[in-house]
């Protein structure tokens, strides 16, 4: 139910495009990097599609943060100023995004930069799911375009 008491019912919207991912901070500062690590743990089940899952862009994330860096780069009349990625903003392959089967107890961790969106729910429930977002100690939000993807994180590391 609705908080106004109305009964809720599936999403009859039709599929979102490939234009509706975002990553996280990227309208909050020049940069679009507050923080490297993305950790989400489901609430609820999302066992099959459309049942308002995470849907990721797999091995985007490079090409996200290339873009990044020539966003940072352009001059800021480049674009209108409501564009945070002047004019920069990749365009995704068509057939990529994944929705991530979960659930309850289940964990997410993806990288900052890893386009995402949230799928549409054609499911009778609700979905539920919390977000952390984690930084490595040393990590500096304004240099993060200078470093590499995965700095001051042990990756494979004993």
């Amino acid at each position: 139910m609705w908080e106004d008491g109305t009964l809720r019912t599936a999403d009859t919207r039709p599929p979102k495009g490939n234009d509706q991912w975002h990553i996280d901070g990227m309208k909050k500062n020049g940069h679009m990097s507050p923080f490297q690590l993305l950790l989400g743990v489901a609430l609820s089940s999302q066992r099959d599609d459309d049942c308002g899952n995470l849907c990721v862009w797999p091995t985007q994330h490079a090409a996200v943060a290339e873009a990044v860096q020539r966003a940072q780069a352009a001059p800021p009349g480049a674009s209108s100023p409501e564009d945070e990625w002047r004019g920069q903003r990749p365009t995704l392959p068509a057939e990529g995004a994944t929705q991530v089967r979960l659930e309850p107890g289940d964990v997410v961790l993806a990288h900052q930069k890893l386009p995402h969106s949230v799928g549409l729910n054609r499911s009778p429930h609700i979905r539920y799911q919390v977000y952390f977002r984690l930084s490595s100690r040393e990590y500096k939000p304004a240099k993060a375009a200078e470093r590499g993807l995965w700095d001051n994180w042990r990756v494979g590391a004993e």
